[in-house]
């Protein structure tokens, strides 16, 4: 179980290895906190 503000930086990390556009890092973000919100 990870904190949200792990999870975000875990995100940034990786997209910024991986050379991500910031779209699909916003939309990876929306998505885990859509399931966090159920």
């Amino acid at each position: 179980e990870y904190s949200r503000a792990q999870v975000i930086s875990l995100i940034n990390l990786v997209s910024v290895m991986k050379g991500w556009r910031r779209k699909t890092r916003v939309d990876l973000i929306d998505r885990i906190e859509g399931q966090e919100g159920r």
